[in-house]
């Protein structure tokens, strides 16, 4: 499990999600690998959103999180790139996508392949079933024929969650309501996968009406109440990956948020845009990248920022292959 919050308001939304990736069995929860890729990123012809999961890890051999890319974008990934095989922004431009065919191809895919999941996964009683919970957070355009991201009038946040119980029944859509009056005080917030203790949630609430509509501090809430619930939580690390969308902004922030102590590098997730499709990725380096991808600027961060390396290198960037399902 892992957990995922959702902040969404008249301005921007944004999502922060831990990477920890656990197993379970009769000796409880053990973990697997504490940095895999857990959000999509993606920039399309009506939609600028984040698709993080929680639940089922692996879908048919791949990481969930390469799977939801390839069945949104109708795109088969290539092998995964190795560090120093060249630069992986010479990648292939994402197929032109909308909402309404993101949310329709995962509904078909969470039904057509989670049943099967199944049968070669370890449960610990009969009636356990290995489902799968998808959020959908940012921003949709009003009108697709006058397409500009840096319009707010044409622009309203957008939430849905998606679960589906890894049996043969259907996917279970929820959303929240369009329409939102411009006051500090409108906002929602939501959570998928393990949820945070009760005295966690009620800071974050209250943190959240105080604050009001200030993305710096909302950002900071978020990850301390994702870090406050790993101390409790064996299922939830506490290294998040952040993803902002601001609206009437062209320019997406997505920021790791890593242990000092453990991580001496940046993680990337799947970004996919109308011009490069970027798999999850590992950087080196203090500074920040920016992606241009077709109107759309990605800036890829670390919190905090990254040292210079002891072997004097000051940039670099590299695939990050996803830790396969264990024999």
């Amino acid at each position: 499990m892992t957990l995922h919050v959702a902040y969404i308001c008249p301005w921007f939304t944004m999502t922060v999600g831990d990477r920890l990736l656990t197993t379970s069995g009769e000796d409880g929860i053990a973990p697997f690998d504490a940095l895999t890729n857990k959000t999509v990123v993606l920039m399309s012809s009506d939609c600028a959103v984040a698709i993080s999961y929680t639940g089922l890890a692996h879908v048919d051999g791949s990481s969930t999180a390469n799977w939801i890319g390839e069945q949104v974008l109708n795109f088969k990934l290539s092998e995964p790139m190795r560090p120093g095989a060249g630069h992986p922004l010479q990648g292939s431009p994402a197929p032109r996508t909308n909402l309404r065919q993101i949310v329709s191809r995962l509904r078909t895919a969470l039904e057509r392949d989670l049943p099967r999941q199944d049968v070669n996964r370890p449960r610990r009683d009969a009636t356990e079933k290995q489902g799968i919970e998808v959020a959908i957070l940012g921003y949709v355009m009003k009108r697709r024929w006058r397409f500009d991201p840096a319009d707010p009038r044409n622009a309203r946040p957008v939430y849905l969650h998606l679960a589906h119980d890894g049996g043969p029944g259907l996917t279970r859509v929820s959303s929240v309501p369009r329409m939102w009056r411009d006051s500090p005080r409108t906002f929602k917030i939501d959570q998928i996968g393990t949820p945070m203790p009760g005295d966690v949630y009620e800071a974050l609430v209250r943190g959240l009406r105080a604050n009001g509509p200030s993305m710096e501090a909302v950002e900071g809430l978020l990850v301390d109440a994702i870090r406050k619930t790993s101390e409790v939580r064996p299922a939830v690390g506490n290294e998040c990956m952040t993803v902002e969308f601001v609206r009437g902004d062209p320019h997406v922030a997505v920021t790791f948020n890593r242990d000092p102590a453990k991580t001496s590098a940046a993680y990337a997730p799947f970004i996919a845009g109308p011009v490069n499709v970027l798999p999850p990725t590992i950087i080196r380096g203090p500074a920040p990248l920016p992606i241009d991808n077709g109107g759309w600027m990605t800036h890829l961060q670390v919190n905090p920022p990254l040292p210079p390396s002891d072997d004097g290198l000051l940039f670099a960037i590299g695939g990050h292959p996803q830790k396969p399902f264990p024999a």
